[in-house]
């Protein structure tokens, strides 16, 4: 399960009177021992980018490796007519420099682009599925029979 030179998440966190946070880096395994782990950190707060340090197994989780990441990028998650999005646009900061809320109103395809129809302060505006997230799909009320 353990083998040199794979890189593992490692958990931590910090304990304080509002209750315990956890934290988690990424660290690849230099070497393994019976019960524990010799890492060197990629990042993590406690220690510096290339800290190494020994770790217990139980802290540590092996990053799943056989994720067909090209499947997983095709798919475009698309709001349907009705859904609540959240349409925003930040500045190179990360900022927000716009932050709505609105249903969908419409979904229009040209090309590879995909965009969505919002109505905003009484007017439309056109916004490309990246911007939005779906924070409700609308509830489909089924046809009557």
């Amino acid at each position: 399960m353990w083998k040199k030179g794979e890189n593992v998440l490692v958990y931590g966190g910090k304990k304080t009177a509002d209750g315990f946070k956890t934290q988690v880096s990424i660290a690849e395994i230099i070497e393994v021992g019976s019960e524990q782990l010799l890492l060197r950190f990629k990042t993590y707060v406690r220690y510096n980018k290339g800290k190494i340090a020994i770790v217990k197994k139980s802290l540590c989780r092996a990053i799943e490796k056989n994720i067909h990441m090209e499947s997983l990028y095709s798919e475009k998650i698309i709001p349907n007519v009705g859904d609540l999005v959240q349409y925003f646009i930040t500045d190179w900061e990360g900022n927000f420099k716009v932050r709505e809320i609105s249903a969908v109103q419409s979904v229009k395809y040209y090309g590879d682009r995909i965009f969505v129809e919002l109505m905003v302060n009484d007017d439309i505006k056109k916004v490309e599925v990246e911007d939005c997230l779906i924070l409700q799909r609308a509830n489909k009320i089924p046809k009557k029979v």
